[in-house]
């Protein structure tokens, strides 16, 4: 979760899915990280992650897109 926020907050700034609502890279990300982490909750028999874990798994990649977004557009020279 931390390595995906990251990278998509990176290129975030530079909208590499085009200027749409839908294609901005937090949406992707989160729609791609919730459907990963929602599998792994009910693929299995038994749940592979609890509810806490969830939670944690979609704050800490927030908070990572965040940090990468910053990264991207204050550190990096353009």
């Amino acid at each position: 979760m931390s390595l995906g926020g990251m990278v998509f907050g990176m290129y975030g700034a530079q909208r590499p899915f085009g200027d749409g609502m839908i294609t901005h890279p937090l949406f992707v990300y989160c729609g791609l990280a919730l459907v990963g982490l929602l599998i792994l909750r009910f693929a299995g028999d038994r749940p592979l992650l609890s509810d806490r874990a969830l939670a944690a798994g979609v704050a800490m990649g927030l908070a990572s897109y965040a940090l990468g977004w910053w990264f991207g557009a204050s550190l990096v020279v353009r």
